[in-house]
């Protein structure tokens, strides 16, 4: 589990595919804004998908994508040198910022139009049709395992504000129209739209034997 907190910028070092699957090296540049000490076995979010470190030394570690995974994710893009954004899972103790992020992509979003008010960046994002629904105006998304905000929803599309920050700190640096993210629903979101496609109450004894309360 991750907060949609970046720790860190990492970059694409190598990309080796092994019957169908991507083995994938990421360095980690310098010590950054946190000391990066992964391990094997280690549950990292790289551009907001959840996969395993298989090997690490000194600034680099390795992951392995799967079939699935890529035919889910952008990572099915990637390329040597591309800028991905990195978390490592959530530990015991650590303050809670963001909103819960599991990892598990539902769908693709592409950007429609980048705009710029004073600090702010608007990004308009178009996602799949079928994560329509269980968009919500003001609550949580998360676009490449960025936690973010719906600030509007359209007909066939979401903005999201980035503020100056989460901007320099990001890949959303180097995003423009056309390029693909990978969008995870808010968890509360998609229990809410499954249970009410089934004509099911949301209620608070619900909600609190799923854990929410």
């Amino acid at each position: 589990m991750f907060t949609g907190l970046i720790e860190e910028i990492g970059k694409v070092k190598n990309i080796i595919r092994v019957a169908g699957t991507l083995q994938v090296c990421i360095e980690v540049p310098g010590k950054g804004n946190v000391e990066w000490d992964v391990k094997n076995g280690d549950s990292v979010s790289v551009d907001g998908v959840c996969l395993t470190v298989v090997k690490s030394q000194d600034n680099k570690f390795w992951v392995d994508v799967s079939r699935e995974t890529q035919q889910r994710s952008t990572l099915r893009f990637i390329k040597p040198g591309n800028p991905v954004n990195l978390e490592r899972a959530l530990r015991v103790g650590q303050p809670m910022g963001g909103h819960f992020v599991y990892g598990h992509v539902d769908g693709l979003g592409r950007i429609k139009h980048l705009s710029q008010q004073g600090s702010e960046h608007i990004l308009y994002i178009q996602p799949e049709a079928t994560l329509l629904n269980s968009l919500v105006e003001k609550g949580s998304i998360a676009c490449d395992g960025i936690s973010l905000t719906i600030a509007e929803l359209r007909n066939d599309s979401f903005s999201v504000v980035i503020i100056p920050y989460t901007f320099k700190h990001t890949t959303l640096q180097w995003k423009k129209p056309g390029d693909f993210v990978n969008i995870e629903l808010d968890i509360i979101g998609k229990y809410v739209a499954r249970f009410l496609h089934k004509e099911e109450r949301i209620t608070e004894d619900f909600l609190r034997a799923k854990g929410f309360l």
